[in-house]
């Protein structure tokens, strides 16, 4: 407790908010969570506050001073602490694929009468001090990263990554019906990192029949950072193949992906059409062969 004292005397003019630290974790919404600091001032005005997420402000909780009679320590200066204890209400909860989280800070009023935020730590704050003996040191690497905001999340809280195709192509072996038939049908489309498992639904109508395709056989390939390439074979309904000539119509094409990566299993989904032109283009004739040379 000496260091975090120390610390909020050299790296702050006005105080900081040692309570909750970011990246906190609670095993519930409904606990009520310590909200503790120290001013350099006595009998200042401090107010605790959490972020709606419903009406997407931030919002005080509470209004309290900081303590009239110093908090003893080992320093020459003196700190005055403050502390209150709050639950959050559920609109200050962000719901994760699991879970949830919260955002709060505290401000206080700093000498020129304008508000000051408070700065916020992480629960690691003590190996940090030890390497950044300076008050411009700490207030540059010992801060939390989102200073003054620490976030809170209950002990289950995972976020899936959100992810979006970033293109719809399709294609196969040929051109002919023959070929149709012969070569596998493939829906290929684009995706910003791989997934666990992808399932494809494919309908098309042609001559009034509407036809479902499904496939699941996906292959991935990483291209480049941030783009995978990923080929789906689509099996036949009925021994009927997907018509890509003019007889067929659009696809309407939904993927669906699933992934696991400490959330359990998450899924996504999205949806596009695909238009085919008329029929297949004919291939440019060859060049013409060169001149022969002069004689």
């Amino acid at each position: 407790m000496k260091w975090l004292r120390a610390w909020c005397l050299l790296a702050l003019t006005s105080g900081c908010m040692l309570g909750p630290y970011d990246d906190m974790e609670v095993s519930s919404r409904d606990q009520e969570i310590d909200f503790t600091g120290f001013h350099l001032r006595p009998n200042q005005e401090v107010r605790v506050q959490a972020f709606n997420q419903i009406a997407s402000r931030w919002e005080t909780l509470e209004t309290l001073r900081s303590a009239t009679t110093p908090t003893p320590t080992d320093l020459r200066d003196t700190l005055y602490g403050w502390n209150t204890r709050r639950r959050l209400t559920r609109d200050y909860w962000a719901a994760g694929t699991r879970g949830a989280k919260a955002q709060v800070r505290a401000l206080t009023v700093g000498l020129t009468g304008d508000d000051f935020e408070m700065v916020s730590v992480d629960a690691d704050w003590g190996a940090c001090y030890r390497e950044n003996r300076t008050a411009s040191d700490f207030q540059r690497n010992c801060a939390a990263e989102g200073t003054p905001v620490a976030e809170i999340h209950t002990r289950d809280y995972c976020q899936a990554e959100e992810f979006a195709p970033t293109q719809f192509s399709v294609r196969n072996g040929g051109c002919t019906r023959t070929d149709y038939n012969r070569d596998p049908q493939r829906i290929r489309f684009f995706v910003g990192r791989p997934m666990s498992r992808y399932e494809v639904v494919v309908e098309q109508t042609t001559a009034g029949v509407r036809q479902t395709f499904r496939g699941d056989r996906c292959t991935q390939t990483t291209e480049s950072p941030g783009r995978v390439r990923v080929d789906c074979i689509v099996s036949a309904s009925g021994g009927v193949r997907l018509d890509r000539t003019a007889a067929g119509g659009p696809l309407e094409t939904r993927v669906t992906a699933f992934d696991s990566f400490g959330c359990g299993v998450s899924q996504d989904s999205w949806g596009g059409r695909i238009e085919f032109a008329a029929g297949c283009d004919v291939p440019p004739p060859p060049p013409p062969p060169p001149p022969p040379p002069p004689p």
